[in-house]
Formats: C-alpha cells, sequence, structure tokens
C-alpha cells in the first residue's frame, strides 16, 4: 500500500518541478536540459517500489535548480549561453548547401531536405539561407520571389478595388477570444 502513496507523492512533486521548469518542449531544449530532464524522469520511477522517496524527491528538486540557474545565466550572458548551446551553423547559403557544415554537424542532404519540406519548402533554389538552430531546428529565409503573399501585399489591392479590409472577424472565430477573457 505504501508504494501507492510513494507513487503519488513522486508523480505530484515530478509535475510540480517540471512546472517550475517552463514550457518548453523536447525539441526546444538543450541537450544538458534533455539530459537532466531523461535523468528526472528514471528518478522519478526508480524508488516507487523502495523507501527512498524523499531522497528523490531532493535529487529532482536539485535538478531543476541546476536548470533554471543555467537558464539564469543564460539569458545574462551571451558567451555563456554560446558555450552551453551553441550557435546557429549556415547550412543553406544562396541556395546551395554548405556541404562542409552538413559534414561537421553529422546532417545528411537527405534529413536537410526533409526538415526544409517540413516546414512548406518546395525548392532549395527559392531558400536564401537556412541555418540549423541550436535546439535542432532549421530556420531558413526566402528569396522575396518566393515568398507567401501577406495581408499587407494584398491590403493595398483590396484598398484600391473598394473592398472594406477593416472587418473584424466574429468573436466566435477568434482564437485569442480565451486568452483575452483571462487577463
Amino acid at each position: 500500500m505504501d508504494f501507492i502513496i510513494n507513487t503519488f507523492i513522486l508523480l505530484s512533486s515530478g509535475i510540480i518541478l517540471l512546472r517550475l521548469f517552463g514550457r518548453r518542449s523536447i525539441g526546444q531544449m538543450t541537450i544538458g536540459e534533455g539530459i537532466i530532464m531523461i535523468s528526472i524522469g528514471s528518478l522519478l520511477v526508480s524508488p516507487i517500489g523502495n523507501e527512498s522517496v524523499l531522497n528523490t524527491v531532493i535529487i529532482a528538486v536539485i535538478y531543476i535548480v541546476v536548470i533554471m540557474v543555467l537558464q539564469r545565466l543564460q539569458v545574462k550572458s551571451i558567451s555563456f549561453t554560446k558555450l552551453l548551446t551553441g550557435t546557429s551553423v549556415v547550412i543553406v547559403d544562396e541556395g546551395k548547401i554548405v556541404k562542409n557544415n552538413l559534414k561537421k554537424l553529422r546532417l545528411t542532404e537527405t534529413l536537410l531536405e526533409m526538415l526544409l519540406r517540413q516546414q512548406g519548402v518546395t525548392k532549395l533554389s527559392d531558400v536564401k539561407t537556412a541555418t540549423l538552430e541550436p535546439n535542432g531546428r532549421v530556420g531558413y529565409e526566402l528569396y522575396d520571389d518566393a515568398k507567401p503573399v501577406t495581408f499587407r501585399d494584398i491590403k493595398p489591392i483590396l484598398q484600391a478595388l473598394n473592398l472594406n479590409t477593416t472587418k473584424t472577424p466574429n468573436e466566435n472565430e477568434n482564437i485569442f477570444t480565451e486568452i483575452k477573457r483571462n487577463k
């Protein structure tokens, strides 16, 4: 029966500690943060049948405090951020793959193309610059001719045609209504 109570204590502690950690997804974590989060998961599961629940909670708290200290240092120091997380690396320049940088990153051209396709890029020649960001995501800038049209681009045309461009959406259609209500 004690293991049920221990399970709830560890689960509650884990939820509270991870809530304090913040809203980052796994993809947004640095390598160090990812390792610590995996360690916390392993830590929280291991003592459920044992007597060391308090020790486990204390270790998890230490891990979260370390993460929070590292995040504070990153906010305060650009050089510390570069040391801990690295910097963006150019992987496409002027529509051409920078093969030396791909090799350094151990990234294949096929994987790069897949990552770009997932973001809606259909032609490598449309990409002015692409970088592999420290969080593992690909950031890119398209050439002007390949950029999607925005409302800002179309608004002068609509105004020239005397179409109403100031219409507000129905409140039921606005996805930010809940956020505005909770302020």
